[in-house]
């Protein structure tokens, strides 16, 4: 699998841009919320002058394939991987899925399965930005004030695209 690692960009002027963690999309919202960073991306825009935080999600990811997986009824991400703290890496992607509105993944194709996992991926970029906002109060308030701006994005990772996302 190739991936790009990078999920959290804060752009401190035209042409410094400034990578504040790099973190599998998977772990994105477990890894960006830890109050170290956190405090990072708040003391970037707030003290340092970023103007732009984009989280930035890619396709073809391995994480959110597990998570789309391991939505199926008693699928179990420890079980089947061996790794005792995956749950958390996948429950937190699966925030993004709509159970109700969930194909059947036995009836896709493979193409199909990869384009649903691709669309789960964008929809966890827009919810981790949502989050990253909901939990900083001093975020929220430069986004309110226009002083930043928070953006979601997926990379491409067969053709190299970067898609900036309107959620």
């Amino acid at each position: 699998e190739r991936f790009l690692v990078l999920e959290v960009v804060v752009k401190t002027g035209r042409t410094n841009t400034h990578a504040v963690c790099h973190i599998p999309q998977g772990g994105g919202a477990i890894a960006l919320f830890s109050k170290k960073i956190l405090g990072s991306i708040e003391y970037a825009t707030a003290v340092a002058g970023a103007k732009l935080v984009v989280v930035m999600g890619h396709t073809r990811c391995g994480a959110v394939t597990a998570a789309v997986d391991f939505m199926a009824p008693n699928a179990s991400a420890v079980a089947a991987t061996g790794c005792q703290h995956i749950d958390h890496v996948v429950e937190d992607i699966q925030l993004a899925i709509d159970p109700a509105a969930r194909p059947d993944l036995k009836q896709m194709t493979p193409a199909d399965k990869q384009q649903y996992s691709d669309t789960v991926a964008g929809r966890n970029v827009e919810r981790t930005a949502r989050e990253l906002l909901a939990q900083s109060d001093t975020l929220r308030k430069l986004v309110e004030q226009g002083k930043i701006a928070v953006v979601g994005a997926m990379y491409d990772v067969t053709s190299g695209h970067l898609t900036f996302l309107n959620g």
